[in-house]
């Protein structure tokens, strides 16, 4: 039955692949555009499917389907074609349906707009993308093979070059990888699409020099924090530490990420200088409070007290030296504030009201 059923979908694609595109401009917006016999509640196409597989229409000729069949069908057959290795003739036929116009349509949850139960234009578009992916890969491992210069030299900020490059890098040699990463980072300047390379390439071969290069090009995005992420759990220590420190004193938009990684590193290793002066930043100030409480030691306290009692400091700085000592929960911070608010040690009458709330 499945044999059968993959055979006559591959002649219902041809037959149709003409006849769906037509009217391919028309993009119906509201219901009121649809043929209500177009439209199908979530019963009716659970009923229609079964109805599908549990039949014989794959049997049938093309033209004795109806459009949910028809769809359905065609559906089917495209989600199981091998998009690595398209025949020529597959190759066509999924270019001409990458143009065609879904005729069967379910209502949004969220409104009357219509919505395709089976979106054929997108998958065909979607199976020759990943076979123009799949080919770039070759081209490119061919280059790499040849020399990594020709390889670097590729156009990262072409969608399709990076995916393939992306997948190349990730089947690449330790020795390759190296040789990669290695000529990336004596570049000056890394966009952003090489910098998610050399970033892959870090968590391949964990080199702390690739990861730091990648991080410090890098200047949004989701996937800066993604290989920030890596690299917290790949490095040592000692190697991890300096790049956080770097991260957290350019401000970089990985900063926050990189304090909240730092704090959970052993307290001895923290630079104290560097959390003091991030008290008076406004983004980062509080994070840094937090993790100097979990150290908050004799030369700490001292300094978190100084802060505080000091009319040059200003309210950022103040805030965050009080946050300092409520997140620290010891008594020594307890008594510590106790004493600032009996003594009126605390600069702004506001904050003061406040801390007197606390519960201590």
């Amino acid at each position: 039955m499945k044999k059968v059923l993959q055979v006559s979908c591959c002649t219902l694609m041809i037959a149709y692949a003409v006849m769906g595109s037509n009217g391919v401009n028309a993009r119906p917006l509201l219901l009121n555009d649809i043929d209500p016999s177009r439209i199908f509640s979530e019963s009716q196409i659970s009923l229609e499917i079964v109805n599908i597989e549990n039949s014989k229409l794959s049997l049938q000729k093309p033209t004795q389907l109806n459009d949910f069949q028809y769809e359905y069908l065609l559906h089917h057959k495209i989600k199981h074609i091998n998009a690595a290795d398209l025949s020529s003739s597959e190759h066509a036929e999924l270019k001409a349906l990458s143009s065609y116009q879904s005729k069967t349509y379910r209502v949004h949850e969220e409104g009357p707009l219509p919505i395709k139960i089976f979106d054929i234009a997108s998958l065909a578009k979607s199976k020759l993308f990943q076979y123009e992916v799949g080919q770039q890969e070759k081209y490119l491992y061919e280059q790499l093979t040849n020399n990594v210069n020709a390889f670097l030299n590729q156009d990262f900020n072409n969608p399709l070059t990076f995916l393939a490059a992306q997948k190349v890098i990730s089947n690449v040699s330790d020795q390759q990888a190296k040789a990669i990463g290695d000529s990336m980072i004596t570049k000056s300047v890394l966009d952003k699409n090489q910098a998610v390379l050399l970033g892959q390439l870090g968590s391949i071969i964990v080199q702390p020099a690739y990861f730091k290069k990648a991080l410090t090009s890098l200047t949004d995005g989701a996937e800066g924090h993604k290989i920030l992420e890596n690299m917290n759990l790949m490095l040592e220590a000692t190697d991890s530490i300096v790049i956080f420190e770097e991260l957290i004193q350019d401000k970089s938009y990985l900063a926050s990420q990189a304090l909240l990684y730092y704090s959970k590193l052993p307290s001895y290793m923290h630079n104290s200088n560097m959390l003091f002066n991030l008290l008076s930043d406004e983004k980062l100030g509080s994070s840094a409070a937090f993790v100097i409480s979990q150290n908050l030691s004799a030369n700490n306290l001292a300094q978190t007290l100084n802060i505080i009692s000091n009319n040059q400091s200003s309210r950022v700085q103040v805030a965050n030296a009080l946050m300092t000592l409520k997140s620290a929960q010891s008594i020594t911070a307890n008594n510590a504030i106790k004493d600032l608010l009996q003594n009126n040690k605390i600069p702004y009458v506001d904050m003061a009201k406040e801390v007197s709330q606390w519960a201590l």
